[in-house]
């Protein structure tokens, strides 16, 4: 994610391994932003891709990472207010039996077509010169 961020013109920094509080420290606009990536593949009966652990206390933007067989790994972001509203609005399960906000961690579903039905998201493409919105 780091090398396609690059080919973007984004300054960035891999941090990686779990003593870091997120994954990778992007450098835009002056400022200092935490980022978070998340994988998955489509589930074999569920035709769903499932991230786990979603921590938002610990990013200001979420990567995800959809692994497929045909295209292989899908690159999407989305911003921690989407995320925030999301959760604000639907309540989803915290699956952290503590239940405080800086320790929230969720699940998140998105269809087999890579969208979410309550969620934007920005596609990276880094054959492309733009990105794309879905809704």
């Amino acid at each position: 994610i780091v090398d396609c961020m690059k080919k973007f013109g984004i300054d960035c920094d891999h941090m990686g391994g779990s003593q870091n509080r997120h994954d990778i420290t992007l450098y835009t606009g002056g400022k200092v932003r935490r980022a978070e990536v998340k994988s998955s593949v489509l589930g074999p009966t569920s035709n769903k891709y499932y991230f786990v652990k979603v921590k938002p206390a610990l990013f200001d933007i979420l990567y995800l990472a959809f692994v497929t067989p045909a295209n292989g790994v899908i690159i999407k972001t989305i911003s921690k207010q989407e995320l925030m509203a999301w959760i604000e609005l639907y309540s989803p399960k915290n699956k952290n039996a503590k239940h405080t906000e800086k320790t929230a961690e969720y699940d998140i579903y998105f269809r087999s077509d890579m969208t979410h039905p309550k969620m934007q998201s920005v596609t990276w493409n880094p054959e492309s010169q733009r990105m794309e919105l879905t809704v």
